[in-house]
């Protein structure tokens, strides 16, 4: 059996002509040159300036290939901070754990690209007019979000979860005095149409469901003595 016609090529003949890879490169696109570049000898050294160390991939060893493949240099280094000296961030006294950031900076800083920056561009009004739906017939803005077991709304609000209609107050009107509740003039708790909303004591309160007709009493009711 014969060997391949092409220059330098010692395989067996697979067709008439060529061996099977460059019989199939043939088949393809009629070029019988090989797509893979040469192989480099055993001993073949990093093609980074100054570097001697044997080649792994691309002509370079492992860590130019590393840099060239992370940053696209093979000259261009990781900066790399010492931990455990104060965060870069100016104000912030915390422990620096990686790339000289603090922990709480540091995940900013993976997630949004900021060390700085909390991933939430839209304002708290913003968010609140995004979860009531206004009713023409009736006028109030019905919260369409999250509600606890009584229909009232819930939403984030100074730093905790609270009544959407209490929200709506202080965003729309202003600060609630303590011991204030918010209660609806139009009896209908998902309501945060701060037209709907007014302030009031715990006895307003009372009273007002009592002129509303909202007072239940439990006509099947004993009186309990002694805990029992």
């Amino acid at each position: 059996m014969g060997a391949c016609e092409i220059e330098g090529c010692k395989r067996a003949l697979y067709s008439k002509r060529y061996c099977k890879p460059h019989h199939y490169e043939h088949a393809r696109g009629g070029d019988t040159s090989p797509r893979r570049p040469a192989k480099l000898p055993a001993n073949a050294t990093c093609s980074a300036a100054g570097c001697d160390l044997p080649v792994k991939a691309n002509g370079l060893c492992r860590k130019h290939y590393l840099r060239n493949l992370r940053n696209g240099d093979t000259d261009l280094r990781r900066v790399t901070i010492p931990a455990g000296g104060p965060c870069a961030v100016d104000g912030c006294d915390k422990t620096a754990r990686a790339t000289g950031y603090c922990i709480g900076h540091y995940r900013r800083l993976r997630l949004h690209g900021d060390p700085l920056g909390s991933g939430r561009t839209k304002t708290e009004m913003d968010r609140f007019s995004e979860k009531y739906r206004a009713n023409t017939q009736t006028g109030c803005w019905e919260w369409t979000a999250e509600r606890n077991r009584k229909g009232y709304g819930i939403f984030w609000h100074n730093a905790s979860m609270t009544g959407a209609h209490r929200a709506s107050y202080e965003l729309h009107v202003g600060p609630i005095p303590d011991g204030l509740h918010v209660l609806h003039r139009c009896d209908n708790p998902p309501c945060v149409n701060p037209a709907h909303l007014f302030l009031g004591t715990n006895q307003d309160n009372v009273d007002d469901r009592q002129r509303k007709g909202r007072w239940k009493v439990n006509a099947n009711k004993t009186e309990v003595r002694n805990g029992f």
